[in-house]
């Protein structure tokens, strides 16, 4: 089966019968968050809830990439002047990261430059930096290709979690995991990912339309006082023969973490999964100055579609394909925008937010 029918993040069909209008923005309503869990909302299928709580499968270790974006976004050595953050190797990094071997010439010069760093960090910073093939026009997500920029980590089970609500399905399931480096904001790639007719770009997508449902666009506070939006997708996709489709509706929850991150849970109850719910980790990365240089994004998820025969390699395969979509055209959106002037920032701990985004349709 093609990873391309599995992830309900990819296209949007162009609007049938003559010329697609163009993208429009759904207007948010704000409401308490009462208020979204009467209009559908079911807080416990928040996988990010459960997820410090998993372990790993068939007796192996847990690794959770989550644990491993926390801990790169915040590396640096030095002090004073001589102090040197992830995100000021990043800055270097940036103009080459298209070029295969221009990027490895200076991944060997840098580690031997930052080798505390780069100790500190691990063998997934390498991985991570040997990004070229994934902007290739010839990358296909299918193949877990070496240099494509996006790491993987056993699957994490959900088996011993008999309270939460996907552990109740016929097999025992897992969560898959997915990593990339993308060299733009939080905002960045948050817009992009709400820009749902902009999914006709993607690499990999059968799917036959993808919208929210009107009027599903909500902001305000959750249940931790932090800001959320949430809205609710109408989504219908193609499979492989002899398979038809299927059609679900699919919740995301964008919501700010109390320590800054953003996470984005998906969920849908569609009788076409035996389950499905999956979070993404936003993580900045910041340079020695304080400014946002690239976001350690992570994508845990699972799912297991009624009737059709996929596998964990399937499952992989359509993370990537969602990732690294994702990195392609935030990152893109990054490189044509104005650069900001830069603002100086108060002192001292500023609330929490979520960054400025539309959530566009067709129109």
């Amino acid at each position: 089966m093609s990873c391309r029918s599995l992830l309900p993040w990819l296209l949007a069909l162009p609007v049938a019968g003559g010329l697609a209008k163009g993208p429009v923005p759904v207007p948010p309503r704000v409401v308490a968050w009462e208020d979204l869990c009467a209009a559908g909302l079911q807080p416990e299928w928040r996988l990010g809830e459960v997820l410090p709580q998993t372990g790993g499968v068939d007796g192996r270790p847990r690794t959770d990439l989550a644990d491993m974006a926390e801990h790169l976004a915040r590396l640096e050595v030095g002090r004073g002047n001589a102090r040197v953050t992830l995100g000021d190797v990043l800055a270097e990094y940036a103009p080459l990261r298209h070029d295969a071997g221009a990027t490895r010439r200076w991944l060997a010069e840098t580690r031997a430059r930052h080798a505390s760093l780069f100790d500190q960090a691990g063998p997934e910073l390498a991985t991570l930096l040997d990004s070229s093939r994934v902007y290739a026009a010839d990358w296909d997500p299918g193949w877990d290709a070496p240099d494509d920029g996006l790491v993987h980590a056993d699957p994490l089970s959900l088996v011993t979690l008999q309270a939460a609500p996907w552990c109740h399905v016929q097999d025992a399931p897992r969560v898959q995991q997915v990593a990339t480096l993308v060299l733009a904001t939080p905002a960045d790639i948050l817009a992009v990912a709400h820009d749902f007719p902009g999914y006709r770009r993607h690499v990999s997508a059968d799917y036959r339309a993808i919208a929210p449902h009107p009027g599903s666009h909500w902001r305000g506070l959750d249940d931790h006082g932090l800001p959320f939006a949430a809205v609710l997708l109408g989504i219908d996709c193609e499979l492989p023969f002899p398979f038809d489709g299927y059609v679900a509706d699919l919740w995301v929850l964008d919501q700010v973490q109390p320590d800054g991150d953003i996470a984005t849970s998906i969920y849908s109850r569609s009788p076409d999964f035996h389950w499905m719910a999956g979070r993404d980790l936003l993580v900045p990365v910041l340079d020695s100055r304080g400014s946002t240089v690239a976001t350690l994004a992570v994508r845990q998820q699972g799912f297991d579609l009624a009737g059709v025969p996929e596998d964990d390699d399937t499952r992989r395969a359509a993370l990537r394909a969602g990732l690294g979509n994702l990195k392609r055209r935030a990152e893109a959106r990054a490189a044509a925008a104005d650069p900001a002037p830069a603002v100086p920032q108060p002192a001292g701990p500023q609330p929490l937010a979520l960054p400025d985004f539309e959530v566009l349709t067709q129109g």
